[in-house]
């Protein structure tokens, strides 16, 4: 596949369930507000183009504003993220109620999210170099991944606990090479009691009540 690969432009917008807040991420618009009793309202929109970046054998998804990339040996696609406050003895839950997509391209291969290794040389000596080893099981499904559009992480920062709002707009299926935007996406997050409340316990550590990657929501 040549370099010139034609780049669609896509608009994402997430509604979904917490207090008023309007929070600019590079060219992205984050909106949060409160709804019913014990739920949040959050706007996301993405009024601009994905980008595809040649690399090695494949392609990276970037986007303006994104906070990192998926996991050590999933497909490179963007993230984006935001801190909630919760009590302690809360947690939240999301629920998606509607999803809308648009193909944005076919026969793509994505590569897997680059991490860095150590090798070691002479005694005594060793050097670093970036990788990109694709996750076995990812790359033999034939679906859309990541299957969840938002996951949620709850994590204590000092006395504070807060729930990690992660949401991964753009789908990638490896059987295909069909990559895919979500560009609406309404959500509803719940304020639940919490399975388990340990408290804090030093600077920044994860609640046991996160959402396991095979989980789809």
């Amino acid at each position: 596949m040549s370099n010139d690969l034609k780049v669609m432009r896509f608009r994402i917008v997430l509604v979904a369930a917490v207090a008023s807040l309007v929070t600019m991420v590079g060219a992205a618009e984050l909106e949060i507000r409160d709804g019913a009793p014990g739920q949040r309202e959050l706007t996301f929109s993405l009024p601009q183009e994905i980008k595809f970046v040649a690399v090695d054998d494949g392609w990276t998804v970037v986007c303006d504003g994104q906070v990192g990339a998926l996991p050590s040996g999933s497909p490179d696609l963007p993230v984006f993220s935001e801190l909630l406050t919760l009590q302690p003895g809360e947690s939240v839950e999301a629920e998606i109620v509607t999803a809308v997509y648009e193909v944005v391209t076919q026969n793509v291969s994505v590569v897997a999210v680059a991490v860095r290794e150590t090798v070691a040389l002479d005694p005594g000596q060793s050097s670093t170099r970036t990788v990109r080893r694709k996750d076995r099981v990812i790359y033999a499904r034939g679906d859309f991944w990541p299957a969840q559009q938002v996951r949620i992480n709850e994590v204590w920062l000092g006395s504070r606990k807060l729930a990690r709002l992660e949401l991964r707009p753009v789908q990638y299926n490896p059987a295909t090479g069909t990559v895919r935007v979500c560009r609406s996406l309404k959500v509803v997050l719940r304020t639940v009691p919490s399975r388990t409340e340990e408290g804090p316990r030093g600077p920044l550590r994860r609640c046991p009540s996160g959402s396991d990657e095979g989980e789809a929501l």
